[in-house]
């Protein structure tokens, strides 16, 4: 398991890319650059890249299991992102696959991470 420094940054990062990308396309939206559907499947796609450099990172500093490791790193963003729908609007089918999706993108970049130590 790696120590909580690692999973703090990993955390940050995954906070910081999802803020800026917003904000760009919130900024390319009001300003009628790009249409809401290009914005909701951009954002779609970069909380996945997110997800799964999250997972990366975190596993690329462990030692071993990074599926485990990338499990891990997704179940606390996912659970952080229910929390925070939760308190916004219900919860859905469609949202649970979505965070499916999120997760098996985490544990696949775990995967991926501690192939390349």
């Amino acid at each position: 398991m790696p120590n909580y420094k690692y999973i703090l940054k990993s955390f940050s990062y995954f906070l910081i890319s999802i803020l800026l990308t917003l904000i760009l396309l919130s900024t390319l939206n009001y300003f009628n650059v790009i249409s809401y559907k290009v914005v909701y499947i951009i954002s779609f796609i970069s909380v996945i890249v997110s997800m799964f450099f999250s997972g990366f990172y975190l596993a690329k500093h462990s030692t071993k299991k990074g599926y485990l490791i990338g499990l891990f790193i997704g179940i606390v963003l996912v659970l952080f992102m229910m929390i925070l729908s939760l308190i916004i609007y219900k919860i859905t089918w469609m949202s649970l696959i979505y965070y499916l999706i999120l997760l098996v993108s985490c544990v696949v970049g775990g995967i991926f991470g501690i192939n390349k130590n």
